[in-house]
């Protein structure tokens, strides 16, 4: 039986034996000139073997975080939350178009803000608040919920709906 070889030593190996010929052969693959440093190298080859996640994978991720996102406006709210149609408070299916969470009028008066919800390992803040103010419920404010592994929840709002909060907040206190 063979001995297993750690990947980080393969790669060393093959960082070692490409010669310069090789790398102008991987430059013109990828349409730029790479950095010759062994890091580089070491890198530019971690990246052509990494592991990409499984599309129902990314799907599963996404819904932990909106099924978070209901559990938390039913806290909040006193609502009930599920899949039923008959819930004020739902997580939506996958890949249809629209809020990530469906939110009835009813909820919608007591939580008075659309969430879209993104559990990725990069953030592209830009895009998520375009997506959320494109798929914002009338008389709702925007609200971007999102995550990554290892990494709490973290919420990003526009500053007046912030302080508009903040001022409520402190009404009832």
């Amino acid at each position: 039986m063979s001995k297993k070889i750690k990947k980080s030593d393969l790669i060393d190996q093959l960082v070692k034996s490409l010669d310069d010929r090789h790398w102008d052969l991987f430059s013109q693959l990828v349409g730029r000139e790479l950095n010759r440093a062994p890091t580089s190298k070491a890198n530019f080859l971690n990246s052509l073997f990494k592991k990409t996640i499984a599309v129902s994978s990314r799907k599963g991720k996404g819904r932990s975080l909106q099924k978070w996102t209901c559990e938390k406006i039913s806290e909040l709210t006193g609502i009930p939350w599920g899949n039923e149609d008959d819930c004020e408070i739902t997580s939506r299916p996958m890949g249809q178009q629209g809020p990530d969470v469906i939110l009835s009028p009813r909820v919608r008066q007591l939580f008075a803000l659309t969430p879209e919800c993104k559990n990725q390992e990069t953030w592209k803040l830009e895009s998520y608040i375009k997506q959320a103010k494109a798929n914002c419920y009338p008389d709702t404010d925007w609200l971007v919920i999102m995550t990554k592994n290892g990494h709490e929840e973290v919420v990003v709002l526009d500053g007046n709906s912030f302080f508009k909060l903040l001022k409520g907040v402190n009404q009832i206190v």
